[in-house]
This record gives structure tokens, sequence and C-alpha cells, in this order.
């Protein structure tokens, strides 16, 4: 834990989690006045967005936002940020948590604090696309998840590279994203929309179609969701740009014996017609779904799910992120799927509640 101050020095607010919402959270419980200690189970702050190429509808990459809330949250005196961290015990209740935290490395002595409230800013994980078999992840190297790609990216512009196979390192002529993987489903991933994985393959096919425009890109969707300023443009922009969509996931992706290319097997249900798409690298465009790790702390916190296994807030239209446990709070992806500007807005209003609650006990002021 990188900081060692001393916990017990007034009362605090606990954010739990270390990606854009958690140091959004915590910064904005910092300026009001109020001590912090930021949790984060990673060895360094932020989270899943760090990870992405870019992001949508700006197209602008995501390093000046990771790198102003890192530098502002480890430069902020009133935050204290434990690193490699995590959550294995809480006793009491609002206004007056005991928060165990131990080393997620064990190489240190576990920790106590005291907290007048707790944020939770874990966020979800990524849906394990092998549980659809017929999409051939695990089986065929060329099928990718969609946070690979954003690594692929990344790699091919630092290397000033086309994209490559990974197969046979030969360049990609046919790429083909495959929207709703393990979303909207009842079985075998989640019934809800996962809210960015529409925009995620729009962004990407983008990029893909404006740096390499001799690559054909195909996305295959059920719906296109462009909800939100900007990504109704953006989806033109993509069309504009050459990129083909069609209606209908696919059934299969299979390797034909004696071919090097993979064959998208599936139907176009606008226009009722079979389509076989010969691809060099297919995307999966994962969903988001609740981890085992979140289950477990929601559950220690008492916190209940819904029948999606989301965090329940105490209301679907005011105040979402506001749990039914007094004192706990919901941040970012934590409460919902959401793309990175409701995660700055909901974790400020996660953080703005969790003062508002804890002042109105006189606890911190």
């Amino acid at each position: 834990m990188c900081d060692e101050k001393d916990s017990r020095e007034g009362a605090s607010v606990l954010v739990v989690g270390g990606g854009v919402a958690g140091m959004t959270a915590a910064l904005a419980v910092a300026d009001a006045g109020v001590r912090v200690h930021l949790v984060e189970k990673q060895p360094e702050l932020g989270g899943v967005v760090r990870r992405l190429h870019a992001l949508f509808p700006s197209m602008e990459s995501p390093a000046p936002l990771i790198g102003s809330l890192v530098e502002r949250v480890t430069n902020n005196d009133r935050i204290v940020v434990h690193t490699r961290a995590e959550i294995t015990e809480v006793k009491g209740a609002f206004p007056e948590f005991t928060v165990i935290i131990t080393d997620s490395e064990g190489g240190r002595p576990p920790k106590e604090l005291t907290e007048a409230s707790i944020i939770l800013a874990t966020g979800l994980e990524t849906i394990d696309p092998s549980m659809i078999p017929e999409f051939g992840y695990g089986r065929y190297r060329e099928v990718i998840t969609s946070l690979e790609f954003e690594d692929i990216l990344a790699d091919a512009e630092r290397g000033g590279a086309t994209l490559s196979r990974r197969t046979d390192g030969k360049p990609v002529k046919t790429l083909v994203f495959i929207q709703c993987v393990g979303s909207r489903v009842e079985k075998r991933g989640v019934p809800y929309c996962s809210a960015v994985c529409c925009m995620g393959a729009i962004k990407n096919s983008i990029l893909v179609k404006e740096r390499h425009p001799e690559i054909d890109v195909f996305v295959l969707y059920i719906d296109i969701r462009a909800q939100g300023k900007g990504c109704e443009e953006l989806y033109k922009r993509a069309r504009k740009a050459g990129v083909k969509f069609i209606r209908g996931q696919p059934s299969l992706v299979v390797r034909r014996s004696g071919s090097d290319r993979l064959l998208v097997c599936g139907e176009n249900t606008l226009l009722r017609e079979l389509y076989e798409i010969p691809a060099d690298m297919v995307v999966l465009s994962v969903g988001l779904t609740q981890s085992r790790r979140n289950e477990d702390l929601l559950r220690m916190l008492g916190v209940p799910l819904t029948g999606e296994r989301l965090a329940k807030g105490i209301g679907p239209h005011r105040d979402p992120f506001v749990s039914p446990v007094p004192g706990v709070f919901l941040a970012g992806t934590m409460e919902s799927p959401k793309d990175v500007r409701d995660t700055i807005t909901q974790a400020e209003a996660a953080a703005l509640a969790s003062l508002r609650a804890a002042r109105s006990r006189e606890r911190i002021l």
C-alpha cells in the first residue's frame, strides 16, 4: 500500500476501485475537504480505460484523461492510495464501518480502516466468450475479444504497421466484428444491453478504415444502439468510411480444410439472405457482467443484486447510485454498464451523495 499515513486520523470515505469512476469519486470527496482511502487491487491506477486505444465519441486517446486523474489523485494530500489491496472483511455500519484490507499478493499484513461511508467503483468484467463455442474463441487464434483488439490497435500504431494475423503475420484483408457476444441473451451471458459494445466496434472500425482503407470491415449486429451525444454521427462516419453493417449475428465461425482464413456464416435478417464472409480476424464485442469478486463484496456489505446480477440502487430513475444499505454508494459500471462520460457523471453524483449522507450524521464536518 503506497501510502502509510495514519488511517485513524479522523473520519474518511472509502472508495473501492481505482479506475475512472473510483478516481473521479475520490477527487470529488477530497476536493470537499474530506479524507479518502482509495483501494485498488491492481498495482497501478487506471482500470480498464487505461487499456483502451481511443474513446468514443471523441476518438481521442484516454491517456490524457487517465494521466490527469492519476496525477491529481497521487498528489492530493487528502487521498491515501492502497494499491494491490482487497477488501476482505467489513464490520459495523454507517456511519462507522470497520474495513479490513489485505495485500492481494500476500506480501503485507492486513490493515484496518475506519470509514464513514463507502463508494463501490470496482466495475464489471467482460463476459468469457468461450461459453459461446460456435464463435471459435480459444480454438482459432484469429478470433479475439474487443479488449484484445484494443491492445492490437495500440501495438500496430506504435510499430507503424498494418494489422496482421496472429497465426502467420500476414496482413489482415478482411476484419469482422460480431456484436452482442454474451449480451441480450437469456442463457450463456446476460439479458441486458452492455451499453458500450456497439459504439466500441464503430469506433474501432473507423480507426481501421481511416488508417487502412484497403481492409474490408464488417459489423454483424442485432441492433445498432448509437445513443448519446455524438454517437449517431460516429455511426454515419463509419458507414461513409466504407464499413459494411449487416443485420444478423452469425451462427458459426469455422475454418474450412485447406484454408488459412476463417469463414463467418450467418443470415442477413434484413435481406433474408445467407452470408459467408472469409475473414482474417474476427473481433467479438463481448458484454459486461458481474464478477464473483464483486458479488462477494456486495454480499459482505449487504447490498442486494437485481435479477440481472447487478447491484441494486434505491430507484431506477432517481439516485440509482445510492444503495439500499445506508452509507454505501455505487459509482460507474458497478451500478450498470455505461460509457466513460456517464461513468464520470455518476461517480461525482455518488461522491456528493456520500458526503451528504455522512454530514447528515455529523461524522464529517
